[in-house]
């Protein structure tokens, strides 16, 4: 924790005892990739970004969305994982990868899942989509509307599979807020993507994540490819020794290789050049201003809110901040909990630094106004002894 105090004067800069950079300096770590963006999964602060909102192919990665859809649907109990489906000439048609579906078989949804995420089977994908909502187009709109609750603001879905169709798109950004909601909001479902291999129709597959077999932490989620979008990958990665979950999502590199060298660099670049810390607790008192016209002379001030950054390693002890206060002195009558100014705490010497972080600042407790008399002798006394 970091403990701060101090008089205040209007803005007066503090000494803490920690880095953060916002976003952090990436002088130093560059991709091959076309786009690509690395978040802490806790904390969701931007560790990397490289053209993260550039409209870009996901390629089988909507495959995520696909699978999001069909979790909602089992959470709500509109289907069970043993029920089977129909396998209709649409989905056993359908060109692209495949779990090699028979037509006019039954399959049960587990076996789509596994099928639809582990071979990336886009005939599993319609055949899912087909069999929750009656239709793709009528599971497309599902998709949509799930995008716009889940905040993906630069997304539009096509079809369930991730094959090259116009008005299909979507951006780093949009894909690794879809991978974070999905591991959050689904953790009984999320070993799906941790599956290294998937036989049906007596033909192995094996995942195209190859990472999985690592000794990075990565447990999913969802490698594409088309020629629209390149080779791509939304990953995530979890390191028991610190706690610490990062999602990373790529796209637009040349080859399975290169998309495999790149996951690599990005989950590494995300996991170990960082580390979580708290730098503030609930309640915690920052420090005293000073207040005019109070039955107290000073206020304690408080952030109000535990609060948690993820701060580069290698630039620990440099941060500064400052503290605003609205008005200095504060002037009574003050109420506990009232918003009285804001702390902004940054980094010095780095490269890549912009805008600081910004917490609010409460009044730690209440002070009463002094009546007529009592605010008369302490205005002569201020006089007396500030002329």
């Amino acid at each position: 924790m970091i403990g701060l105090k101090t008089g205040f004067r209007g803005a007066i800069s503090l000494l803490l005892l920690w880095v953060v950079l916002h976003p952090f300096a990436q002088a130093q770590f560059s991709t091959s990739a076309g786009q690509a963006v690395v978040y802490d999964f806790e904390t969701w602060q931007l560790l990397y970004t490289k053209n993260a909102d550039q409209s870009m192919a996901p390629s089988s990665m909507t495959k995520i969305m696909t699978a999001y859809v069909v979790f909602q649907a089992l959470e709500a109990g509109e289907i069970d994982l043993s029920q089977r489906l129909r396998i209709t000439d649409q989905a056993y048609r359908h060109v692209g990868s495949s779990m090699y579906l028979r037509l006019g078989t039954t399959v049960s949804v587990d076996q789509l899942l596994r099928g639809l995420i582990v071979q990336s089977g886009n005939d599993a994908a319609v055949a899912l989509a087909q069999g929750l909502s009656g239709s793709v187009a009528t599971f497309v709109q599902r998709m949509n509307d799930t995008a716009r609750n889940l905040g993906m603001s630069n997304s539009r879905f096509m079809n369930p599979s991730g094959l090259n169709q116009e008005g299909h798109y979507s951006t780093a950004t949009d894909m690794a807020i879809l991978s974070r909601a999905l591991i959050r909001d689904f953790p009984q479902f999320y070993d799906y993507f941790s599956q290294t291999e998937f036989t049906y129709a007596n033909v192995r597959q094996l995942n195209r994540n190859l990472l999985l077999e690592g000794n990075l932490g990565v447990d999913g989620i969802k490698t594409g490819y088309t020629d629209a979008g390149g080779y791509g990958q939304a990953t995530s990665a979890f390191d028991p020794e610190t706690g610490r979950r990062v999602v990373v999502v790529f796209n637009g590199t040349d080859s399975k290789a290169a998309r495999k060298r790149e996951a690599e660099r990005l989950v590494e670049f995300g996991l170990y050049s960082f580390a979580n810390h708290d730098l503030f607790h609930a309640g915690q008192i920052i420090g005293y201003a000073p207040v005019w016209l109070g039955d107290q002379a000073q206020i304690p001030l408080e952030v109000g809110r535990r609060v948690q950054r993820t701060l580069r390693r290698d630039a620990i002890n440099n941060m500064q901040g400052t503290l605003v206060l609205y008005q200095s002195p504060l002037e009574a009558p003050i109420e506990e909990g009232e918003v009285v100014g804001k702390l902004l705490y940054f980094s010095l010497g780095m490269s890549g630094e912009t805008a600081p972080f910004e917490e609010t600042v409460y009044a730690g407790k209440s002070v009463a106004e002094l009546s007529r008399v009592e605010a008369a002798v302490q205005g002569i006394r201020h006089y007396l002894l500030n002329p």
